[in-house]
């Protein structure tokens, strides 16, 4: 789950609704469906509001060798028209045999619009200036899950049943 702690993410409606707060209750929701897999081994790098480093949570990652390494986070901009979900990943590793970032960030992308319904903005590369997606040494996917600076998004993301389906995609 994205931010945590002091980093509260994105702030809505006088701190009515902040981004880390969206962002682990997905995670959250998530969780429990994952706990009932038997054949997943799941790492949560927060499951409480604490703020680890960006470098901790890329660590984790690394030094688990884990599969895919899962970034949840609510996107805002200043143009208040921008909606949708995006997802950043990893495109050093294009053109590489089996399960890249790409390929990841592809599958979630697709799940994402089939199972929310909100407007897909698509994949986004953006490994400079993005510590998790950087060095991380995994397939890793960024998962903007829609825009709180866009009102028809935040609708849609306060609700729970929005934010489940979000979870289960």
């Amino acid at each position: 789950a994205g931010h945590g702690g002091v980093d509260e993410g994105t702030i809505i409606a006088g701190r009515e609704h902040m981004e880390k707060e969206l962002n682990l209750d997905i995670v959250l929701r998530l969780k429990e469906l994952l706990d009932t897999q038997e054949d997943i081994k799941v790492y949560y790098t927060r499951t409480t509001d604490w703020k680890p480093s960006l470098h901790q949570r890329v660590n984790l990652a690394n030094d688990v060798e884990a599969d895919f390494f899962l970034s949840v986070h609510c996107n805002s901009n200043d143009t208040r028209s921008l909606h949708g979900t995006e997802v950043l990943y990893d495109s050093r590793w294009d053109g590489a045999e089996g399960m890249t970032s790409g390929r990841f960030a592809q599958i979630l992308s697709e799940e994402m619009e089939e199972g929310v319904g909100l407007f897909n903005r698509g994949l986004v590369p953006r490994e400079h200036n993005l510590t998790i997606v950087k060095y991380a040494e995994v397939p890793v996917a960024l998962v903007e899950v829609g825009f709180l600076s866009n009102s028809s998004d935040l609708q849609r993301l306060i609700q729970s049943e929005t934010r489940q389906n979000i979870a289960k995609a």
